[in-house]
Formats: C-alpha cells, sequence, structure tokens
C-alpha cells in the first residue's frame, strides 16, 4: 500500500522520518525478540500460566527456534495474545519491553547508535534511522516521525497487525523509550490514539 494514503502529519510539525513508498504489511517477525519476550515472561514467574493461553504448535516453535531466524506472524500473534490474556498492568508490560534492550535491543541497534551517544548525540539522531533498525527485526510495517518541538517528537507505525495487542503496544513503547534514553539523559513516552486502525499505533516522545 502506498504510503502516501495512510500518512498524517500532525499540523505544524517537522517530518524526520517519512514513511517508505510502499509499506508492506506485516509478514514474519525475528525470533529474537519472541525469545527474548518470552524470557522475561519466564523471569516474572508468568510463564506456567502463558503456556496454558499458546496453541500447542506455537508453543513448539517459540520454545524450540533459535535466534535471529524469522518467524511467521501467526506465531509471533498467538505469543502476544497469550500475554494479554495475562492480564498485567499497564507498568509491568512497559518495564518488560525495557528489558528487552537490556537483552537484545542494544546489540539490534549496532555499533553507530553506541558511538552516536558516546558523542552526546540526541534523539534525532536516532530517529531518522528508526526504520532500518525495524527492517531487521520485522518483515513489514512502516514508520513515521515527526518534530513537535526541539525536544517532542511523534512516532507512528502502521501495517502492522501486533498493534492489536495492548500488551505489544505496550512493550513496544518500552523499547522505542529505552533506545531513545541511550540518546538523552531522560526521556518519557505516552501512547496516543491509533492513527490508523487496530493495525496502527502513535507514540508521544519528550526527553530533556
Amino acid at each position: 500500500m502506498v504510503a502516501a494514503a495512510l500518512a498524517r502529519t500532525p499540523v505544524g510539525s517537522e517530518t524526520v522520518l517519512e514513511f517508505p513508498a510502499v509499506v508492506e504489511p506485516l509478514q514474519q517477525v525475528r525470533s529474537t525478540i519472541l525469545i527474548a519476550s518470552l524470557g522475561n515472561i519466564r523471569q516474572a514467574g508468568h510463564y506456567d500460566a502463558y503456556a496454558r493461553w499458546v496453541p500447542g504448535e506455537h508453543l513448539r516453535v517459540l520454545s524450540e527456534t533459535l535466534a535471529a531466524t524469522w518467524l511467521p506472524v501467526q506465531t509471533a500473534a498467538a505469543h502476544y495474545a497469550a500475554c494479554d490474556k495475562l492480564a498485567l498492568a499497564t507498568d509491568e508490560q512497559v518495564r518488560m519491553g525495557r528489558k528487552t534492550v537490556e537483552r537484545v535491543g542494544r546489540s539490534m541497534a549496532g555499533t553507530a547508535l553506541r558511538l552516536a551517544r558516546e558523542a552526546g548525540a540526541t534523539p534525532w539522531v536516532f530517529f531518522p534511522h528508526i526504520q532500518r533498525l525495524w527492517d531487521r527485526v520485522y518483515d513489514g510495517g512502516g514508520i513515521a516521525v515527526y518534530k513537535l518541538g526541539p525536544k517532542d517528537a511523534r512516532l507512528d507505525l502502521i501495517r502492522f497487525s501486533l498493534c492489536e495487542s495492548p500488551f505489544y503496544r505496550n512493550a513496544l513503547r518500552g523499547w522505542v523509550w529505552s533506545l531513545t534514553e541511550l540518546f538523552c539523559k531522560k526521556a518519557y513516552f505516552q501512547e496516543k490514539r491509533q492513527p490508523d486502525g487496530s493495525h496502527s499505533c502513535s507514540f508521544r516522545a519528550q526527553w530533556v
């Protein structure tokens, strides 16, 4: 789908990252992200309850797969649907997303992000590259970033079916939040209204 038909640039903002010219729907997810998420569930003591909600064929894949392989979106959807069934507090879901960065996020962001942080760069250095980072982890979906003020941004994700899951949206907020804090002292993230229906999400980012 042509992204221009979906873009809704905020009034008075500056586009930092445009959606890709064509945004394909999500098809596959890197197992690394799902393994890390499952590790968070185990660490928090929720695995037994979680396992009761995951269909057997997907649970086997999630338990046996190796890191850095592509898994179908159906397996990822089954994982996050089970996470939703746990009905964890929103703050705990966000914390799990932040822990995912501790497990895999920084290495996925690569040396460039670490060097940029050492050089005193701001989130405005990170945000233009977030689609490239995204494409290493997800096969599908498009991201746009808008500058609302000197330390104020909006991030929109579209054509991404996992956004149907509240757990996923909260975990993603934590994940991007922690990556943003590589570039500033402190960041604040809020989820905003979904910009393009259930297969989308939007976050307001502010920092000091």
